[in-house]
């Protein structure tokens, strides 16, 4: 059995085939049987449908008009499988069969209902079915009718096989009643030997008792007819399958009383054989079963019908193939009777064509495609038809927009087509061709000297007119042009003209795929840039290209371009150069360095929007310099890292040849600096004026407190009266404490003398911190540190313990629950570097005092008035806001400075710098000199501050230190990954954009966990520091800082070797 047909659906086609119904004329019992259908369901369409193998042919039909149509189509082949009724009351509303072609067009079936029509064998062969063009319904007592119905179709087909059969029995007896006429020996003789298995038999309970029989009969069962002759078949040894079965299909014909034929297989043990038994019933007295049978051995004709089942088996899958491989093919191909009309068209062809399969099968190619008949298509294909020879040719379709390239092969059935879209294909040769035309156009114009040799042979393939006018060989046009010259002859005759030889005749093989460029210098100072590759065609090398330009000119301007352009990178400015529309189109050297950006990542960008200019300000300048032609002034930008710059920003109008504007050159200045030591120094003069105020103030103050205050005293010896004795108590209190406001604020002014001696400021810190233990909330946690060998400071013990004092009460408020107050002491020595960094400090040897607290932190824009008389952030009645006014005038009158720095939120740290009184030169000498210096280690300097990077940089290159800056935590992370096995350790700040300093250290410490670090901060401490417990590999400098304590922090974490 082949493998595309299931053995069911095999067993079913034979069972079909054995009544050799198919297409029959039609018959009044059948046609009877399909009208009773329709009218008893009371519809139009009534069908007897029988279901070969691809097709449904229909035996009887009431109301349609064809006599077939393929099994894919239509209910009944869905019936058949389901083995049972198939009722569908309204197709359309059924998604399985809502899109089916009978019910989208002719028969339009909108209702169906089918019964199966079932063989005595069980073998569903087709189906009775009823369609109406409405929706309805069905009754249960119709359905019973219709199966009744198809009850009958098996019974007459039972009935005409039978009958079919028995007239060839009976054909064949009559045939024997003539023979046996003739000689009853000729009939004995045919009985006898007759091919057909012939004899009679009695039904004898369950088994078969066989009467008589003939010689070929008996050759079955490998016995004689007298051996056979009534014996039991049982007896025979006959298998007991065999047996029942044999008594079953004669016991049925008995009960309908007509010959009764079946085939059944019989294994002998030569093979199996197919036996066609013919069984009818003899009338016979006292009620026997006997029955004569004749038994046709069919062996050949199954292998025949086999053979033939597998050839249309076969044959159908050789379509399906075929059908696969024009639907799977990426041409479009279609197939065309001798009348022009479709009969078969593929997928792409649809897509091609952009019509459906159903819109063309059937009709004329030259009805559906009109302008075809005036084209190539109708010449090429008339030809090929009339000659049958295959055709090529390419026509453009104007309707479908579409060059076609058609292969026509014809055939006795007509004409097969392939055809291709190459409609893309004849654009680009069309697009090629103008190309060509353009590159010859362009070639008569160009001021390139295009020369191209064949590597083969040596011949000249192509010169322009600008290669001999380059070279100065026009002479040679024509010589060159007629192939008559060599490539060595062009070169000598080069050499002749010029005195030099434009190139060489080979290129190396490594040129294959780039180009090769240099430059030849003419003896007549001439400078020619040349082009050489190879050209290959399919990957074989056959010649060399060469293009020549005199780049002359475009030299010398280079060359005035990059004279113009180091001088403008010489100059410490940075030079901008913008469009009218604020494009950056230059931007030096000096740019890069102010700003932070590179020449390539600004080219063309907006230059307010990249340095955050405001609007309004940028407006208004534009129109000046559009007005006036230049501008001056200050201006605040925002570089790269979000640093903000102070510049003073000049602004020319650069104007084209036609004096109309082009550009505005800008250069700016660095003045942050400059005008971060104007502020310093505004501020001091601002104190200092105040300062003199409040002096000038409390002197008059003063003057009109005394005599209050003696008049009060002397009233009080001279009255007797209580009250007024108490309130002349009361007046001499408040002018008292006028006059210790008046010793403030002048402490403040000028500061207080006092008595002035010899101090030591660790008894002064033990001192402070009893009366803090005893007085502060416990939720304040206090550390002391106070360096050994501490130097004595010359200075009044009151004031510098009021001092103190007011900077602990002032940290206590500014911790709100629990907190951490810090006070250290030690000894400092003030360099120039420091100085340069802090305007107030000067150079020397001091005490410095610090007192820090882990509280709610001072905003940025209060931190320059804290030191202003009465200013206060406390309620009114907490405080008279002379606190660190006073504190600052202590100071300045013991001849030192204090500093501020604050985080909101995290801490505020106060440093007092009180000068030393006590430290001799050569111990300051000596100090210095144990400062440890540097052994040509390499130190990896990063501050965004440009001013504190050169500072460090020189004075650890006179420590004998080797050094390399960096800008930011990416710039430091870039160096440190390239020169990491040199560097010995870095100092980075704390604070810069970009990338922090503790982002910087935690990626430092991941490329090498053992990377020395120096933290720099002038906010933070070492709490938080990245690192800072791994084996003094980390510590903590703050800032402003000495050079001494940047080497001793330095010579700390270096490794000791």
């Amino acid at each position: 059995m082949n493998s595309l047909l299931s053995k069911k659906e095999l067993a079913r086609i034979e069972a079909l085939y054995q009544y050799r119904i198919l297409d029959t004329s039609p018959e009044e019992e059948f046609d009877d049987l399909a009208f009773l259908a329709a009218q008893i369901c009371q519809t139009p369409i009534a069908l007897i449908n029988l279901i070969d193998i691809n097709r449904q042919w229909f035996k009887a039909k009431v109301g349609l008009d064809v006599e077939e149509m393929p099994r894919s189509m239509g209910f009944c082949p869905l019936c058949i499988e389901q083995n049972d009724v198939l009722i569908i009351p309204d197709t359309l509303a059924d998604e399985r069969f809502a899109n089916s072609p009978v019910v989208q067009s002719y028969p339009f079936a909108r209702f169906y209902a089918g019964v199966p029509l079932i063989t005595y064998q069980g073998h569903d062969i087709g189906t009775l079915c009823v369609v109406d063009t409405e929706p309805r319904e069905i009754s249960e007592q119709q359905i019973k009718s219709l199966q009744a119905i198809s009850r009958q179709i098996i019974k007459q087909l039972e009935i005409k096989r039978n009958l079919s059969e028995l007239v060839d029995i009976k054909k064949e007896y009559q045939q024997a009643q003539v023979a046996l006429r003739d000689s009853q020996g000729i009939i004995n003789s045919f009985f006898e030997s007759a091919p057909m298995m012939m004899g009679i038999i009695e039904i004898v309970d369950d088994d078969i008792l066989h009467i008589s029989g003939n010689a070929a009969a008996a050759e079955l069962f490998e016995m004689t007819p007298e051996e056979m002759g009534n014996r039991l078949l049982s007896e025979m040894n006959l298998p007991q399958q065999y047996l029942q079965a044999w008594v079953q299909r004669y016991l049925e014909s008995c009960s309908e009383n007509l010959p009764f034929t079946f085939e059944d297989s019989y294994d002998k043990p030569t093979g199996k054989i197919w036996l066609k038994i013919t069984v009818s019933p003899i009338p016979c007295d006292n009620n026997r079963q006997r029955f004569a049978y004749f038994v046709e051995d069919i062996t050949e004709r199954k292998r025949v019908e086999s053979e033939r089942l597998q050839l249309l088996v076969n044959e159908q899958a050789a379509r399906n193939r075929i059908t696969n491989i024009f639907e799977s093919i990426t041409d479009g191909f279609v197939a065309l009777d001798r009348q022009w009309c479709f009969t078969y068209v593929n997928q792409q062809a649809e897509l091609l064509l952009q019509r459906t399969r159903k819109q063309l099968l059937g009709k004329s190619i030259w009805e559906e495609f009109p302008e075809s008949l005036r084209s190539k298509f109708n010449k090429e294909y008339n030809h090929a038809l009339s000659a049958q020879v295959s055709v090529e040719f390419e026509e453009f379709y104007a309707p479908l927009n579409i060059w076609f390239s058609v292969h026509a092969y014809p055939s006795k059935e007509g004409l097969s087509i392939y055809f291709q879209d190459i409609t893309e294909r004849k654009n680009y040769e069309e697009n090629l061709r103008w190309k060509e035309a353009l590159l010859r156009s362009m070639n008569s114009v160009s001021p390139l000297a295009f020369y191209v040799v064949d590597h083969t042979t040596e011949n000249i393939l192509f010169a322009n007119e600008r290669f001999r006018e380059l070279w100065g060989i026009e002479q040679l046009k024509e010589a060159m042009e007629s192939s008559t010259l060599k490539h060595a002859d062009v070169m000598k005759a080069c050499q002749k003209s010029m005195g030099i030889i434009p190139f060489d005749t080979c290129l190396p093989e490594s040129m294959e795929k780039c180009i090769c460029e240099d430059e030849i210098f003419l003896p007549d100072g001439r400078t020619i840039r040349r082009f050489s590759r190879q050209i290959l065609n399919d990957g074989l090398d056959f010649g060399r290209l060469y293009i020549l330009e005199d780049i002359t000119a475009r030299k010398q301007v280079e060359q005035q371009i990059r004279e113009q352009a180091a001088l403008l990178d010489l100059t410490t400015d940075a030079i901008v150069l913008r469009d009218l529309s604020n494009h950056i189109l230059l931007w030096n050297k000096s740019a890069e360095k102010l700003y932070g950006w590179k020449e390539e990542e600004v080219i063309g960008k907006n230059a307010n929007q990249l340095l955050k200019t405001e609007f309004k300000h940028s407006e208004k300048i534009l129109s000046s310099v559009l007005k006036k032609g230049i501008w001056q002034g200050e201006l605040k930008k925002i570089s790269k890292f979000g640093k903000e710059i102070i510049v003073d920003s000049c602004w020319t109008l650069v104007k084209d040849e036609n004096r109309k504007a082009k550009s505005i050159m800008v250069v700016d200045t660095d003045i942050t600096q400059k005008k971060q030591l104007e502020t310093q120094f505004l501020r001091a003069q601002r104190m200092e004026s105040i300062g003199t105020l409040a002096s000038g103030i409390a002197h008059d103050l003063n003057n009109v407190l005394s005599p209050i205050l003696m008049s009060a005293q002397l009233l009080k010896l001279k009255s007797q009266d209580e009250s007024i004795i108490e309130m002349l108590s009361i007046v001499e209190k408040n002018a008292k404490r006028g006059a210790n406001l008046v010793k403030q604020v002048l402490s403040y002014a000028r500061g207080i003398e006092g008595d002035r001696t010899l101090l030591q400021m660790k008894h002064l810190i033990l001192e402070m911190q009893q009366i803090i233990d005893q007085t502060f909330p416990k939720s304040i946690r206090t550390e002391i540190d106070i360096q050994p060998d501490l130097w004595d400071v010359y200075g009044d013990n009151t004031q510098v313990h009021q001092v103190l004092m007011n900077l602990c009460l002032n940290a206590r408020d500014a911790i709100s629950e629990y907190g951490t107050l810090r006070i250290s002491v030690e000894n400092i020595f003030i360099d120039e570097n420091y100085a340069q960094m802090n305007l107030e400090a000067k150079v020397g040897s001091y005490v410095l005092l610090k007192v820090e607290d882990t509280g709610i932190g001072i905003p940025n824009d209060l931190l320059g008035r804290i030191f202003e008389p009465f200013f206060t952030t406390k309620e009114f009645g907490q405080g008279t806001g002379l606190g660190l006014s006073t504190v600052m005038g202590i100071i300045k009158g013991h001849g030192g400075f204090i500093s501020v720095s604050s985080r909101v939120g995290q801490e505020t740290s106060f440093h007092v710098y009180l000068p030393a009184s006590n430290v001799s030169l050569e111990q300051l000498v000596e100090d210095i000199a144990a400062t440890p210096s540097g052994c040509g280690e390499l130190i990896l300097v990063v501050d965004d501050e440009p001013a504190i990077r050169e500072i460090t940089k020189n004075s650890l290159e006179h420590h004998n230190y080797q050094v390399m800056t960096a800008s930011d935590g990416i710039e430091a992370v870039a160096i440190y990954a390239q020169y990491r096995s040199k560097i010995s350790a870095a100092i980075i700040d704390m604070m810069m954009p970009n990338m922090d300093g503790a982002t910087t250290i935690s990626t430092l410490r991941k490329m090498n966990p053992t990377v020395r670090i120096v933290a720099v901060s002038g906010l933070m401490n070492s709490e938080n520091l990245p690192g800072k417990n791994t084996d003094n590999a980390v510590t903590f400098l703050q800032k402003p800082y000495t050079t001494q304590a940047l080497l001793q922090k330095l010579h700390k974490v270096l490794p000791e070797n």
